[in-house]
């Protein structure tokens, strides 16, 4: 038919209509506009993503219509967080931390449990893990150690619940597909009610309705653009911020924590001065009223010991498979406290069922032998490590003077009743708290040494020499023995004196006094938080100090009315003899020398004058 012809008839659409019969076939749809054109498109085409239904939907019996919303999965997950909460409280009702298996357990019976709302995939314990690693991020949930940025399905990982705060959830879902022109509104329409079925976890911080289509209006795209720009940046300021509000609070925390430590130090100090004489202090710092100072001397002390977060620990498998070990072998099971103590001395001691690899079959006692040692050694090479191999013991070598004098005038003295016990309290108070904590858990060992014989003699299973009745007398030698050096300034103490002062500190423990503050300590604090000064008590003794001073007598006023008690009067010298005493009482109160000058220039006067020595200056060196 031509185009002429065609031109020709008049088109009616009554008669057209009328025309076509019930009977006739329907014409082919209408195709898409661009389809049968000739020329060229203006605008590219592009095909429509290709999105495969869900495993639960049905093509053909599609008769239900599905009405959820596009929050469904995030209401899942607000349900999965309220209920994690709410097991988390009953669960643990009056202890806010919670270990990583507890929270496993929790997330895996609830997902068990609503399993028809997840994909057969995500159901699980391996799922329950990822999901926790997700709130770890996200902050629903935070790790009581600071360095542990990864989530840990174990008993000895604790963690806390965090805020409420929105958080980006990040799943493996099917790509969304993009936005096509009108004309594609239906078959959209038809995938995204099949994409509904992915639960997939919204966030009202991700982007959605993005379109690549070139022809939009700039201006719109420049607003969407800004205002997810704005929603992104707000969230990392709003996180960002708080992570500095954390620091500040902790580190404002931390300080005060000192400034409370360099008082007890302070107070600890001044009283223990009333309980010994020293007349040199230059090396301990000098007993003055500033927290600050006191501060960055026990932080100096702290540096040089090896603490804090950096030092290494076993994998918390490991971890747990020690537990099992120290809880369930037949040979342990009586020491296993004593190996628990051990493992919190040292971190690092681990070691398999089956220790000795050999070809001779282990006795019984040869391997209990091993596994005591192993402990020991553990804790020796860890003290090692921490104090540099004893140049930095865990009483500081700044307390050498202190401890020394502790030895001569309360160790040696028989009658010295209380004061023993005293002292220690003190100068055990006045050691930073990270490695005050140290020698507690040392001394808990060596209580537990002292209450078992399960330990095998760690001198050898096969000791021929001569054996206490009670073995455990024989292993606490031992151990003192072997770690002394890293508790104890060299040349301070003698292995005797060494004895009774761990001795002391064990019986503190016992009564549990360890680490307590004496009354008059307690007193002197509360004394100072009210009026900000404290009165000090003096002994009886005649001296010049003022009734409000909190110094000892013998560092308040001049060393020369000091010695005048012991020392003859310079009345009957002569010019040279009284020249020489004026001399070296003004070395002596020289603060800008050290204190091995001024002893070097008293052994110097006592070797050429020794009749002045003794008459001025006895007990000096």
């Amino acid at each position: 038919m031509s185009s002429s012809r065609h031109f020709s008839i008049p088109y009616d659409e009554d008669v057209v209509h009328s025309v076509i019969l019930e009977n006739t076939p329907s014409p082919p749809p209408k195709p898409p506009r661009g389809i049968l054109r000739k020329e060229a498109p203006m605008k590219p085409q592009r095909s429509a993503l290709k999105i495969e239904p869900a495993r639960d939907d049905d093509k053909e019996n599609n008769s239900q219509p599905q009405a959820r919303s596009q929050f469904k999965a995030k209401d899942t997950m607000e349900q999965m967080q309220s209920y994690f909460k709410r097991s988390i409280s009953v669960l643990r009702k009056s202890e806010e931390h919670f270990t990583g298996a507890e929270a496993a357990d929790i997330l895996t019976a609830y997902i068990e449990t609503h399993r028809n709302e997840f994909p057969r995939d995500n159901i699980g314990r391996s799922n329950a893990v990822k999901l926790l690693e997700i709130w770890l991020e996200s902050n629903t949930i935070q790790s009581v150690e600071s360095h542990q940025k990864k989530f840990v399905d174990s008993e000895r990982t604790f963690y806390r619940l965090g805020g409420d705060s929105e958080s980006l959830y990040i799943v493996n879902t099917p790509i969304a597909s993009r936005n096509h022109d009108d004309s594609a509104s239906v078959s959209r329409s038809e995938s995204s009610r099949r994409s509904n079925s992915i639960k997939r976890l919204f966030s009202p911080f991700v982007r959605r309705n993005r379109s690549n289509s070139r022809g939009r209006d700039k201006d719109k795209d420049n607003l969407k653009d800004g205002s997810s720009t704005n929603l992104k940046s707000t969230w990392s300021l709003f996180s960002s911020s708080s992570e500095k509000n954390e620091k500040k609070l902790k580190k404002a925390e931390q300080q005060l924590i000192k400034e409370e430590e360099a008082e007890v130090y302070e107070l600890s100090l001044f009283h223990l001065l009333s309980l010994i004489d020293v007349e040199f202090l230059e090396d301990v710092a000098l007993p003055v009223q500033d927290s600050k100072n006191n501060a960055s001397f026990l932080s100096s002390i702290l540096g040089k010991v090896g603490l804090g977060a950096s030092e290494e620990r076993l994998d918390p498998h490991q971890e747990d498979h020690m537990d099992l070990l120290i809880e369930t072998h037949p040979l342990i099971r009586d020491a296993s406290q004593w190996f628990q103590m051990a493992r919190c001395c040292a971190p690092l001691l681990y070691f398999e069922a089956k220790p000795v690899a050999s070809n001779h079959k282990t006795s019984h006692n040869e391997q209990l032998y091993l596994w005591c040692r192993a402990a020991l050694d553990a804790v020796k090479n860890r003290l090692e490590k921490m104090t540099q191999n004893g140049s930095s013991p865990l009483f500081p070598s700044e307390f050498a003077p202190l401890l020394t004098k502790i030895a001569q005038q309360l160790i040696n003295d028989m009658d010295s009743g209380e004061k023993l016990s005293t002292a220690v309290m003190y100068i055990f108070l006045m050691v930073p708290h990270p490695i005050r904590k140290t020698i507690d858990q040392l001394v808990q060992w060596l209580q537990l040494t002292m209450r078992t014989d399960a330990v095998e003699d760690l001198r050898s299973p096969y000791y021929l020499g001569k054996k206490d009745p009670r073995r455990y007398k024989e292993n606490v030698n031992v151990i003192i023995g072997e770690l002394s050096s890293f508790i104890f300034p060299r040349g301070c103490m003698t292995n005797v004196q060494q004895d009774i002062f761990i001795e002391t500190l064990v019986e503190l423990r016992q009564k549990g006094k360890l680490g307590q503050r004496p009354a008059q300590l307690e007193s002197s604090l509360r004394a100072k938080s009210v009026n900000g000064q404290i009165k000090w008590q003096r002994k009886e003794r005649k001296h010049n100090s003022l009734e409000g001073d909190l110094t000892p007598v013998r560092y308040t006023v001049r060393r020369e009315s000091i010695r005048s008690k012991t020392s003859k009067s310079k009345d009957g010298l002569n010019e040279t003899d009284s020249a020489l005493v004026t001399m070296i009482n003004s070395v002596i109160d020289n603060k800008e020398l050290s204190l091995t000058e001024k002893k070097k220039q008293l052994m110097n006067f006592k070797k050429f004058y020794p009749k002045l020595y003794n008459d001025f200056f006895p007990g000096m060196i």
